[in-house]
């Protein structure tokens, strides 16, 4: 495998989750308006990567040797494959059913105790 090629995509993938956990937190906590919508293109962004990776380095006429990125990718796709199907939309249909934001229901809980 090409050294250059392969320390440039361990740099951006770490670059893409960091910047996907980041936008996962404004989006949940209501802090940048227009993270949902930068979210949702990192999302995509993110699943053609992995998808592509996958099929391209461990496909059936390949011989490949297991590297440090091969790991990371392959765990932090599972997780990202996880988090984004299960939990975004779990808050997506959460806050859009009741009409509600992390901000508006932690604001709700405090004056409820004032």
């Amino acid at each position: 495998m090409n050294y250059f090629l392969h320390s440039i995509q361990n740099v951006l993938f770490d670059i893409a989750i960091f910047t996907w956990y980041t936008l996962f937190v404004l989006t949940y906590f209501d802090i940048f308006k227009n993270a949902n919508y930068y979210l949702d293109i990192l999302n995509t962004v993110l699943k053609l990567y992995i998808s592509v990776f996958l099929l391209w380095r461990f496909n059936n006429f390949r011989n490949v040797e297991f590297t440090n990125l091969d790991k990371k990718v392959i765990f932090n796709g599972a997780l990202y494959l996880f988090m984004s199907t299960l939990l975004v939309k779990f808050i997506v249909h959460k806050f859009a059913s009741n009409n509600e934001t992390p901000n508006n229901l932690a604001t709700k809980i405090i004056d409820s105790y004032n």
